[in-house]
């Protein structure tokens, strides 16, 4: 095996930010592939399979390469009665295992299996990380691997962005409401109708090259039937700071979750066991 070689932090990212702008590319030669139909230029076949090829590998061995990236910096922790923060970004918990694809204590891509054994964490704190996912397979899969490594006794609290306060502000035509919102989260500033505002919380239309950008965006309702398909039975709204276990009223530590205006948060607090 090769020697491993470990990138500049700024040259892993200007890697990963160039294959998610390839992202965009890759879509258009989908449609040109489509639309030349047999009539394709000589030899753009044979390169198109040379590249599906080189992807497939390069994936696969990527895939491989997991686990013992993980092995490596999950060794000497604790083992049980763990408190874990998913998507933590720059915003760290003492005590917990804070779990990010840029840092934190771990550094992993949340649609990768969790590196715990199972009932061996004792809580799991999610703040804005839902949405960032395909509702489809990708919240899910995270969903059940937080199911499989929580205790018996062990809660999960998610917190995502309330979808249903932005299509009742649309409905009522409340401006006021999206613009204090865009104080917070300055990438709707760019927004500029009440419909701009709603679709982009809700991930409509998202920039293939934006990796961080919002896919689906959640009421109680919806939110809840993904939990409850994911295996959680005990599935209830909560409120700021409103947690009924003392080890998960963190929301203040978290500044998405602390957003609001007058009093009224523009997150959705949910909890499952």
């Amino acid at each position: 095996m090769a020697d491993e070689v470990t990138l500049p932090t700024s040259l892993t990212e200007r890697l990963a930010d160039q294959f998610v702008g390839d992202a965009r590319r890759l879509r258009q030669i989908a449609g040109d592939v489509t639309a030349f139909g047999d009539q394709l230029p000589d030899g753009a076949a044979a390169r198109l399979n040379a590249v599906h090829d080189q992807l497939a590998q390069l994936e696969a061995e990527l895939h491989a390469a997991r686990k013992q990236y993980l092995v490596r910096q999950i060794d000497g922790r604790p083992v049980a009665g763990l408190k874990l923060h998913l998507g933590c970004g720059a915003q760290r918990f003492p005590g917990w295992v804070n779990i990010d694809a840029r840092g934190g204590d771990i550094r992993m891509d949340l649609r990768w299996p969790l590196p715990f054994a199972d009932k061996t964490v004792h809580c799991v704190f999610a703040c804005h990380v839902a949405e960032h996912l395909y509702r489809e397979d990708e919240l899910p899969a995270l969903l059940h691997e937080v199911r499989r490594v929580l205790t018996p006794s062990g809660v999960l609290r998610l917190v995502v962005p309330d979808i249903e306060q932005c299509l009742r502000a649309y409905v009522a035509g409340d401006d006021r409401f999206f613009a204090d919102r865009a104080l917070t989260w300055s990438w709707s500033r760019n927004c500029r109708t009440r419909l701009d505002h709603f679709l982009g919380y809700a991930g409509a239309q998202q920039l293939l090259e934006n990796l961080d950008g919002h896919l689906y965006g959640y009421d109680f309702d919806t939110l809840a039937l993904v939990l409850r398909e994911a295996g959680f039975t005990q599935v209830e709204r909560s409120t700021f700071m409103g947690s009924r276990h003392p080890e998960l009223r963190v929301d203040h530590e978290s500044r998405n979750a602390t957003a609001n205006t007058n009093g009224k948060h523009y997150s959705l607090f949910v909890e499952a066991s």
